[in-house]
């Protein structure tokens, strides 16, 4: 009850030795989590605007981060010296629009004029460009522009100079903004649209590495660990979106700190999202008993009709023994049927269909690999005594999505599935290696099996383990730790995955992920050395 009515709002975090709230409702750009498939966004749209491909798009569904990449993508565009204009007044219109674009800018006019605001928007892009400068316009939530503002976007996205676009556009919006720009009306616009990108969901693996991620920036020291049920009931209730995740562990913490646990259970997250969705829960349970009774008046319905249209003649049937007359007469009227009768007779007895022929949409579809036949795909799985996944794991190459399939193969047999962009050369001949192209580029992919050693299934701050010690190792053995091997997952032990992280362009999570640890159990010092000494050079 002390709990209930401390004073110390923020008493709950204290608990846990937080130093603030890892988990708040509103963006977080300065501990912004980036995933893989963020980092590919950044790197695609930061690559456009540089290399002046004028028009981009990147949509999402709300809660998925995109403000929060937009203030990232903002910031790398200053450190490259490049000229931002970010508008996220949508609700301005038209000349409104202009204003708002030209303010960012810096560019302040005398006239409220369209034309003198849009010739001095053109002056100033002019100029930068003799300067070789680049610039460009971000506009947040632009599912919110109506047609006219689009078109005057569109008007600016032209003005070009020495075959080079003065000004970069990103639209950052939500599914409703590309239905907006398939109307015909914006066909113009839509066909200077050079690069498209969409922010997903996190997937279950990636979740694993924003929880550890954003409790250890909050000054985690361990008192507060995360269940693997409780990782999955997460992932289960919120999809992968960020800010549902945000504003569930929110809550968990508090019900963790009522309920005195330095641990958040299944129970505890199940019972935070019950506190959050109480109108759910009630029509989840209250559905329950109404459908019972619907299907128990529904009953009573059909025996009352049933009953009362066929209980009398029954009665009367087996009540009295018909005459020889009576049964030469039926016997005479048998095929006399009435008209509905007849129709039911004559109905064809039910058919069973064929099942349908679903198959993916093609543009769903990566194209196989010609390197990659079936065979070759059969040898090396074989190498591995894993014959019997060839169809699954021929899917995956497929689609490019092994998720599935590794989650599979790993929890069956022990093997992780691993996808490396380069082999180092300590590596070579230890394992066999199913070479494909990578999905969308022309790099080489390097993909095999391994079981793990150290297998590290806990991971957080202060936990202590002999696979800690194994890990702590063979970070020794690379100069990146230089502590007593006690099994504790320390600070020591987060910069030296941070700094292993850096050195081979993985995403830095300081979390031993199978990738990180694979190719840190497998390196050698000298081929760390040098490529932490390309990472300087460059």
């Amino acid at each position: 009850m002390d709990k209930l009515i401390s004073n110390n709002e923020m008493g709950y975090l204290e608990y846990f030795g937080l130093q603030r709230n890892p988990f708040p409702v509103a963006p977080d750009d300065d501990n912004f989590f980036i995933s893989n498939h963020i980092e590919q966004i950044l790197a695609e749209i930061i690559h456009g605007i540089i290399a002046r491909k004028g028009f981009m798009v990147l949509s999402g569904d709300t809660g998925l981060g995109k403000t929060s990449i937009s203030r990232r993508i903002l910031r790398l565009l200053e450190e490259k010296g490049i000229e931002t204009s970010l508008i996220f007044h949508t609700s301005c219109r038209n000349i409104e629009l202009l204003r708002e674009i030209n303010r960012d800018f810096g560019l302040e006019t005398g006239s409220l004029r369209f034309g003198d605001l849009l010739n001095a928007l053109s002056e100033f892009l002019t100029e930068k460009n003799k300067n070789n400068q680049n610039c460009a316009i971000i506009v947040d939530d632009a599912q919110n522009l109506d047609s006219k503002s689009l078109e005057l976007i569109r008007m600016i996205s032209n003005y070009e100079a020495d075959q080079k676009k003065l000004v970069q556009i990103l639209l950052i919006g939500q599914p409703e903004l590309i239905e907006k720009l398939d109307q015909p009306e914006l066909r113009q616009l839509k066909s200077r649209i050079i690069i498209w990108q969409k922010v997903t969901p996190l997937l279950l693996v990636e979740l694993e590495s924003y929880l550890f991620f954003k409790l250890n920036l909050s000054g985690n020291n361990g008192q507060l660990h995360v269940s693997r049920p409780a990782v999955k009931t997460i992932f289960r209730l919120t999809r992968g979106n960020l800010r549902q995740i945000n504003i569930l562990l929110d809550r968990c913490l508090y019900a963790a700190y009522l309920a005195d646990s330095k641990t958040l259970t299944q129970k505890i997250v199940k019972d935070a999202h019950r506190d959050i969705h109480p109108l759910r829960e009630y029509r989840r349970s209250a559905s329950k008993p109404m459908l019972v009774s619907a299907c128990l008046i529904l009953s009573l319905i059909l025996v009352f009709y049933f009953g009362s249209a066929y209980l009398p003649s029954a009665i009367e049937r087996f009540s009295s023994v018909p005459s020889v007359a009576e049964n030469q007469k039926f016997q005479d009227t048998k095929n006399k049927q009435s008209p509905l009768i007849q129709s039911i007779l004559e109905i064809s007895p039910i058919q069973k269909l064929p099942y349908p022929n679903l198959q993916r949409p093609p543009e769903l579809l990566t194209p196989i690999d010609p390197a990659l036949p079936p065979s070759k795909v059969s040898i090396f799985l074989k190498a591995y005594q894993l014959a019997s996944y060839e169809n699954p794991f021929l899917q995956a190459i497929h689609t490019n999505n092994f998720q599935e399939i590794s989650g599979q193969i790993y929890d069956q047999t022990g093997y992780r599935l691993i996808r490396l962009n380069t082999l180092p050369a300590s590596i070579e001949g230890q394992y066999d290696v199913l070479i494909r192209n990578a999905a969308q580029t022309n790099e080489k992919e390097y993909i095999l099996f391994w079981h793990p050693d150290p297998k590290i299934t806990n991971f957080y701050y202060g936990y202590q383990g002999d696979e800690i010690r194994s890990l702590q190792q063979a970070l020794k053995e690379l100069s990146l730790y230089q502590y007593e091997l006690d099994g504790i997952v320390g600070k020591e032990v987060l910069r030296g995955l941070v700094s292993f992280q850096k050195q081979w362009d993985l995403p830095i999570t300081g979390y031993p992920d199978e990738k990180t640890l694979f190719l840190l159990c497998h390196v050698k010092g000298s081929e760390n050395d040098s490529r932490k000494d390309q990472k300087i050079s460059g």
